[in-house]
């Protein structure tokens, strides 16, 4: 499917039925494209969640750097004080998404002071999955500062194991240039094997 930030125009809105998928065109293929049953370019069309999309308002590209440029004065001001984590939440919305945003967020790290650390969450189903990397450390150094990603790992909805042979995705390739270190959570195996035997 696409990455985050992909750009588009709905086509297939389904405003009859909120539950159903809303089917998009995207300005560039995608992997596992389709062509919307005609209605797009062949691999340009995906059905998506509707939580998944964002309304691009004229002038967004500029809020997300005055957001970013915002969020490093802040946290070079207050670590002047003393040490710093700042977590940032579903890294792979908010940074990797914009290919500019993903970039001025890399060169403003490696700027970041000694006593800052970064700490990064993201989600994904174990059908999405790419295979686990062993040892390390979970902090190490990245240009002048400590970074971290913490993997929440959460069963697909039939339970099934991913697909160890399935290529990592690019959005996961350009987390792990930010935050080298993993830490993968998964689901408390009480907890899974509840939802096993209630499917």
């Amino acid at each position: 499917g696409p990455s985050y930030g992909s750009r588009g125009r709905v086509l297939l809105p389904f405003e009859d039925n909120l539950s159903s998928k809303i089917g998009v065109r995207f300005d560039k293929p995608i992997p596992e494209g389709i062509d919307l049953g005609g209605l797009c370019e062949r691999s340009h069309g995906f059905f998506c969640n509707a939580s998944d999309l964002r309304l691009e308002a004229p002038g967004s590209e500029d809020l997300d750097k005055l957001l970013l440029n915002t969020l490093f004065e802040v946290v070079s001001s207050e670590s002047r004080n003393s040490p710093f984590i700042l977590f940032v939440k579903d890294v792979e919305k908010s940074i990797v998404g914009n290919s500019e945003t993903y970039s001025a967020f890399k060169s403003r790290l490696e700027n970041f002071p000694d006593n800052v650390v970064l700490i990064g969450s993201h989600n994904q189903n174990d059908s999405r999955k790419e295979k686990s990397h062993p040892g390390g450390l979970l902090f190490t150094k990245f240009g002048s500062n400590q970074t971290a990603l913490l993997d929440f790992a959460f069963p697909d909805s039939f339970g099934r194991l991913h697909d160890r042979g399935k290529e990592v995705p690019k959005t996961t390739k350009l987390l792990t240039k930010l935050f080298p270190n993993k830490v993968t959570i998964h689901v408390p195996q009480v907890l899974r094997a509840i939802q096993d035997h209630e499917l």
